[in-house]
């Protein structure tokens, strides 16, 4: 740099008067610059990062554009030259090649080819620019061709997005082989986890009976995926007995394994100590299930139960439990004491569980 640093080497920290001067001064002094070299060192290295982009944003080279996207010093200059990209080959190869924190996810955002997206979401060296490209990929036709055609498991995080009873048999029962990603040691444990997440919402769309009895088989107690399974047959058991609870034109509910009767929520008031006290909890015929709030407020799930479908409907009160984590579905309307569900899955056909309020 020579003899002295340049006004726009500095960094300004603070908010007075005098830094925000010193910052405006830096500002002028890249935005008078001629020289494209000098322009692309200010926007590589200048510490302060909206003396970057103001170098940044008198260059117009997408090539220059993209060698700043990857190792621009601050943030928002990588993030700025990666929006001013027009090229979609350097930007896949921003979006491959750049950095953490750098203008991967941005060059990402702005990839028109689905199947460029594909490549990204497999390949980028950043975590967070391979989520954002999984993220935009929505077109099922190019959903089905990665599938199909990708040499990567991790496509199988699309499985989510597929529609159609075809495209549902091909991915489940073709394509996706349980026990090679459940075993795969270039996989984390938390990315098995999120395939099987994904191939459960596939598995849930499932529509014709053949093909539930088949998830069934494949994804069922003997599946050698093990516990990775389990949140699939799961979903596709509660695909099954919604979808029965329709054919009768009835309602899904919780039954007790063991005595086989329809589980009731039971809500009374204890006086012990001159004190009221509502007490909630689960029951059935044989009282083998479990479950309901505790005295410290937290929320035991109802045990030795199963989903069924029951034909016809309950008359009187009733509160609903979302069949995935089997807490509150929504809005409850009574006035029970269990916590709302959380588990944020959108859940059209919720349990059905017959309320028996305390009357005072």
């Amino acid at each position: 740099m020579g003899l002295f640093t340049p006004i726009w080497m500095k960094e300004f920290y603070g908010v007075s008067e005098n830094i925000r001067n010193k910052r405006a001064k830096a500002k002028a002094a890249v935005e008078k610059m001629s020289d494209p070299a000098k322009l692309k060192q200010a926007a590589l290295l200048a510490p302060d990062e909206e003396v970057a982009k103001a170098a940044c944003g008198r260059i117009d080279d997408d090539e220059t554009l993209a060698e700043i996207a990857m190792r621009a010093k601050t943030r928002g200059a990588s993030d700025f030259a990666a929006r001013r990209i027009k090229d979609q080959a350097l930007l896949r190869k921003v979006a491959l090649e750049a950095e953490p924190r750098k203008g991967g996810p941005t060059a990402a955002s702005r990839i028109a080819d689905q199947e460029a997206l594909g490549e990204v979401a497999c390949n980028a060296a950043d975590y967070y620019t391979r989520e954002k490209a999984f993220e935009l990929i929505k077109d099922l036709g190019a959903v089905m061709n990665l599938i199909r055609t990708g040499n990567d498991v991790r496509l199988f995080l699309l499985a989510d997005r597929v529609q159609g009873d075809e495209n549902l048999r091909e991915v489940l029962f073709e394509r996706f082989h349980p026990e090679a990603v459940a075993y795969d040691r270039d996989l984390s444990t938390h990315e098995k986890e999120e395939i099987f997440k994904a191939i459960a919402v596939a598995a849930g769309k499932l529509r014709e009976p053949e093909d539930i009895e088949r998830a069934l088989e494949v994804f069922g107690p003997r599946c050698a995926a093990g516990y990775y399974a389990e949140p699939v047959a799961k979903v596709v058991e509660r695909r099954k007995a919604s979808l029965e609870a329709k054919r009768l034109s009835g309602q899904l509910v919780l039954v007790c394994k063991t005595c086989g009767g329809v589980v009731h929520y039971i809500e009374d008031y204890d006086t012990e100590d001159g004190n009221w006290a509502k007490m909630c909890w689960f029951t059935c015929g044989c009282n083998l299930v479990g479950g309901g709030p505790r005295n410290n407020g937290d929320y035991d799930k109802p045990s030795n139960v199963e989903m069924a479908a029951r034909a016809g409907r309950f008359e009187g009160k009733v509160i609903h439990l979302c069949p995935t984590c089997l807490g509150l579905a929504g809005s409850s309307p009574n006035a029970c004491r269990i916590p709302a569900c959380r588990c944020r899955e959108k859940q059209r056909d919720p349990l059905v569980v017959p309320f028996s309020p305390a009357e005072w």
